[in-house]
């Protein structure tokens, strides 16, 4: 390219110039933005080899993504992966949203099938608050096989204690415990007996074990 040539394409600045098919920018930052060639070296280079910005090595077109930019696969990669652990609380906070808006659209395409409205809901909503004792009796009928009255004899035999800690709940209700193989309804229990009885459960033959080397 002569002298007159280079100096024309000085003055052209932030417009793309092509030479031998392949397309450069003379603007530093356009070039930047793009991915274009920005000096004379990188014009002259051959079409089939490309110059990448971040291991500063002229790669085979192949080592770079389709679209514009400036970065080879590999440096694409190594940045994107020094961002994330560098952002990391940025991409838990936007996972966090991007879950919230997840389930929003679920709840919305749940009460579109469904065909409930804003004001059943609310309808539901109010009456179950108002009828705690039937939403209670259907739950227990649901969920164990048994009903309200049932569970207030079960009360009434354990004293209002939880059956394995003896401790009593005023403002709390006694959880069902059952057979999860069988479904039996064994017991009231509290919170935290009912969730380490299941774990002690799932975990039983590690227990025995351990006790059985001591």
């Amino acid at each position: 390219m002569s002298t007159r040539s280079i100096r024309t394409l000085s003055k052209a600045r932030g417009r793309p110039v092509v030479r031998d098919g392949r397309m450069g920018m003379r603007s530093p930052t356009l070039a930047r933005t793009w991915g274009f060639s920005t000096t004379r070296s990188e014009l002259a280079m051959p079409p089939q080899f490309k110059y990448c910005h971040g291991c500063e090595q002229s790669k085979s077109r192949s080592d770079f993504y389709s679209r514009p930019g400036r970065f080879c696969r590999a440096c694409v990669k190594t940045r994107s992966r020094a961002y994330r652990e560098s952002h990391l609380e940025q991409k838990r906070a936007a996972d966090i949203r991007r879950r919230h808006r997840d389930n929003e659209l679920e709840r919305r395409r749940y009460r579109d099938r469904h065909g409930r409205t804003d004001a059943e809901r609310e309808y539901h909503r109010n009456w179950a608050k108002a009828n705690r004792h039937k939403q209670r009796d259907y739950n227990l009928r649901r969920d164990f096989g048994i009903c309200l009255d049932d569970y207030e004899q079960m009360l009434h035999r354990q004293n209002g204690v939880c059956a394995i800690c003896g401790r009593v709940y005023e403002n709390r209700v006694l959880q069902v415990d059952h057979d999860h193989a069988t479904g039996v309804v064994r017991g009231l229990l509290c919170h935290v007996c009912n969730t380490r009885l299941e774990w002690a459960q799932t975990h039983m033959d590690r227990i025995a074990a351990y006790l059985g080397r001591t």
